[in-house]
């Protein structure tokens, strides 16, 4: 029994699968006026981060793409 497996949803994605999710992840929950809106944004991209951490390069430069093309630079 693998107490971290079974606690982390994101655990049964395959690679392809965590690369088809990214692009749908709410990168501009930091725009959002409502604090659940932002507490839920911020959550989520890192889970998704510390998961790719977790898996490996491949996937850590998945989301680091993904993360390039959504921020706003001034």
């Amino acid at each position: 029994y693998n107490k971290h497996m079974t606690d982390n949803p994101l655990a049964h994605l395959t690679l392809e699968e965590f690369k088809e999710n990214l692009p749908k992840l709410d990168w501009y929950y930091q725009m959002s006026d409502d604090h659940n809106v932002y507490l839920r944004g911020l959550a989520t991209i890192e889970a998704y981060h510390a998961h790719a951490k977790n898996q490996g390069s491949e996937w850590v430069a998945a989301f680091e793409e993904t993360r390039a093309k959504f921020t706003i630079s001034a």
